[in-house]
């Protein structure tokens, strides 16, 4: 009987476990979250800059690597298309509070980190109240010889689920 009430134990654990949605990463220190928490702000501040100016030349030419592989079905270094829309608009200015929502969340394995960003963009326009909209990101750095470099955006999009959240 006790036999019988391990395995259902043991049984039970495994089929509540929940599958680690970012394998082999873990949080990391606070002096390398600052750093790529500098990165993270860096990037939205140009990449607000360039929706204003309805240019990407700037961000791409800061972050190269977003400059490449977009899929504006997965929301994935969607910056291009950003800026296309703006074009369209009459914006002017976009502000990005990467923090509003949730701390940036970073997490590290090796020489990678990822960035979970959950924020809010506020749209101002030339006429009318100011829009707002709520954002989830991952960014996906590498360490570099001089400080860690941005290499892929991914964006969620309606329809997508939330971001798995690691447990801290």
């Amino acid at each position: 009987m006790i036999r019988w009430f391990a395995v259902l134990a043991v049984v039970v654990a495994i089929a509540c476990a929940k599958a680690d949605p970012y394998p082999g990463y873990v949080r990391a220190t606070e002096d390398v979250r600052a750093a790529v928490a500098r990165v993270v702000q860096d990037y939205y501040a140009t990449r607000s800059r360039a929706a204003a100016a309805r240019d990407a030349t700037e961000l791409f030419g800061v972050y190269p690597a977003i400059a490449k592989g977009e899929d504006r079905t997965k929301g994935i270094n969607a910056d291009g298309f950003l800026i296309e829309r703006m074009r369209l608009s009459d914006i002017v200015s976009l502000e990005v509070d990467v923090e509003e929502r949730d701390p940036i969340i970073v997490l590290v394995r090796g020489d990678a980190a990822l960035a979970l960003v959950h924020g809010m963009e506020t749209w101002r326009y030339r006429h009318g109240a100011p829009g707002r909209g709520e954002f989830f990101t991952q960014l996906d750095l590498r360490r570099g010889a001089t400080g860690w470099i941005l290499e892929r955006t991914d964006e969620s999009l309606l329809g997508e689920p939330r971001p798995k959240t690691p447990a801290p």
